[in-house]
């Protein structure tokens, strides 16, 4: 670098960090066991017997932002074939359960609506693709050596844009009417039950 830009990048860019550090004192962020862990986690979803092939089915690219009228999204990786004109949504997920029980985060963390989000953003983007059911890679820390594939079927995809009634009878929203919803928010309360009662009545957990 020429003198004047190293002065530059220490100036703008070491100094701040170096007097941050200094700030908050000695703190550890990472253990090397935290970070061993994460990097074979990482590492299972990359090289892992069923995640593997998934990630190499497809030309690809990581962190991609897709922007669309007033909409935008970051996927953790989009995948294209622009020979048989075909494109997917990828998603890195990491639980501190079991595998077996990831299911159960799909719906508690709206996964299936981040994923059916994307996946309408993608066939934004590439309006004459085929879009194939998004996919989740998850690993766990559990098994940190081991990571398996999630894939949603269009049919959950769908309901997640559109809203749907589920075993139980309860309704949920769609991810079209939830934007609308925020949009149109005007410091109301949609809480009706505590507008009625006063409170959150909770009877079973």
């Amino acid at each position: 670098y020429k003198d004047e830009t190293a002065l530059k990048w220490i100036t703008e860019t070491l100094r701040p960090i170096l007097e941050h550090k200094d700030k908050i004192g000695e703190k550890t962020v990472l253990t090397q066991e935290e970070f061993n862990v994460a990097a074979t986690m990482s590492n299972s979803i990359l090289q892992g017997e069923f995640t593997k092939p998934i990630l190499d089915e497809f030309d690809g690219e990581f962190q991609v932002e897709i922007y669309h009228d007033d909409l935008k999204a970051l996927l953790d990786k989009e995948q294209v074939c622009h020979k048989t004109k075909v494109a997917r949504v990828i998603d890195f997920k990491s639980t501190g359960d079991y595998l077996e029980k990831f299911k159960k985060s799909i719906l508690r963390f709206g996964y299936n609506y981040q994923l059916s989000f994307y996946s309408y953003l993608l066939q934004c983007k590439y309006p004459t693709y085929t879009i194939l059911e998004p996919i989740l890679l998850v690993s766990s820390v559990k098994e940190p050596e081991y990571a398996e594939p999630f894939t949603l079927s269009h049919k959950l995809v769908k309901e997640a844009e559109e809203g749907w009634t589920d075993q139980y009878g309860n309704k949920h929203k769609g991810w079209r009417e939830l934007i609308i919803i925020a949009k149109n928010y005007n410091q109301e309360m949609y809480n009706t039950e505590l507008i009625t009662t006063g409170t959150n009545y909770i009877n079973e957990l």
